[in-house]
């Protein structure tokens, strides 16, 4: 019992610490994906917006625009949609994945076209989440200018990268112990993922372990929830502001630390019952049989059964030593018989001088071959 708590006790220590270091380092890594995630939309935009072809577009000849809007969102799964719009404002070329038509349509008054169209060329980008109505798919956008050779801004190209495809592949696949899931806040607190589709864009900023974690902004936050203990790894992606998150039960751990001690009751009750089996083997191999073999030949030495020849034990143990002695008594009876009836034998034929040799024998052997003699 004292070692199956030992083991559960320690094995909830190691396994709380292992837990607490893996849901630290997978929201490090995660936000760290999320970076180069946000790197490779915009460079993207950037290598987009200084195509010939999508000057081309501004310049009302879009053709060759629109074919790569379309190739770009049909291969890539982080990109949502394309538009690519002039001064005026007016979508020139573009694709989404609902196929939407927006060609004609004029986003003068959207954020990212305002900087874009003002001549800001640090990729842009909208921070803000929103939903699709059509498909629910989550979306932020990045965009740049589109400048002609003398380098005055003709119009611009804006990205909507899917959130959608950067959780699917670094937070959702993520599961800390039975129970812990990640998710994802923006700089205000709010939720932009959540695996409870219904919390999204909820603020969250109010309770307070989030607010720590806000403020610690890498690291981890203990805290308890509806009666149960819990904890919070943290990581900031510096660019976005965003928080990556990773949730955790203790309780998840505490059900480890006890599967492990039932664990370890049922490896030492298969231990002690191999040492049990192992035990009854050795005695029946080296005590039992012995044993029961020295009996079977004083049993036989008493009725006068001296016709069995055994061989001698030499393993040296106390068994084998009785054996050896009662080998060696058998033997010497046997010898005595066979020379007390061969004196018979020459006596029958006459010889009656004839004596047993008492040579080959000791002590009270010697003693009675000798008295028969004398007989």
């Amino acid at each position: 019992g004292g070692l199956v708590y030992y083991v559960t006790d320690s094995t909830f220590e190691m396994a709380y610490s292992a837990t607490e270091s893996t849901a630290q380092e997978q929201a490090v890594s995660a936000a760290r994906s999320l970076s180069m995630f946000l790197m490779d939309q915009r460079s993207m935009a950037r290598v987009l917006a200084g195509n010939p072809d999508m000057l081309a577009a501004v310049e009302d000849s879009p053709q060759a625009a629109q074919q790569a809007c379309d190739v770009i969102v049909k291969s890539n799964p982080n990109v949502w949609g394309v538009e690519v719009f002039n001064a005026k404002g007016q979508v020139k070329a573009g694709a989404n994945a609902n196929d939407v038509k927006m060609i004609g349509l004029y986003v003068a008054s959207r954020h990212f076209a305002k900087e874009v169209l003002n001549g800001n060329d640090t990729g842009v980008m909208d921070k803000t989440i929103v939903s699709d109505r059509k498909s629910g798919a989550r979306i932020f956008s990045i965009s740049y200018p589109i400048r002609d050779g003398e380098g005055q801004v003709r119009g611009g190209v804006v990205l909507f990268c899917s959130l959608d495809a950067f959780v699917k592949q670094f937070v959702a696949p993520i599961h800390i112990g039975l129970k812990g899931y990640g998710f994802v806040l923006d700089g205000k607190g709010r939720f932009i993922h959540h695996p409870d589709d219904k919390q999204f864009r909820k603020d969250a900023s109010g309770f307070e372990f989030i607010k720590q974690a806000m403020d610690m902004k890498e690291g981890v936050v203990e805290y308890e929830w509806q009666g149960s203990s819990k904890f919070l790894a943290v990581a900031q992606d510096p660019v976005t502001g965003w928080f990556v998150c990773m949730r955790a039960s203790v309780d998840d751990i505490a059900a480890v630390a006890a599967r492990q001690g039932q664990v370890m009751q049922m490896v030492g009750a298969a231990l002690v019952l191999a040492v049990m089996l192992l035990v009854h083997l050795l005695l029946a191999i080296f005590v039992f049989r012995p044993v029961k073999k020295t009996v079977a030949m004083a049993e036989a030495t008493a009725h006068g059964d001296l016709e069995k020849v055994y061989e001698k034990n030499e393993n040296g143990d106390e068994i084998a030593s009785m054996q050896s002695a009662l080998i060696d008594i058998r033997r010497t009876v046997r010898a005595m018989t066979s020379t007390f009836a061969e004196a018979a034998r020459r006596i029958e034929r006459g010889y009656f001088n004839e004596r047993g040799g008492a040579e080959g024998f000791q002590g009270d052997f010697a003693g009675l071959i000798n008295g028969t003699n004398y007989m």
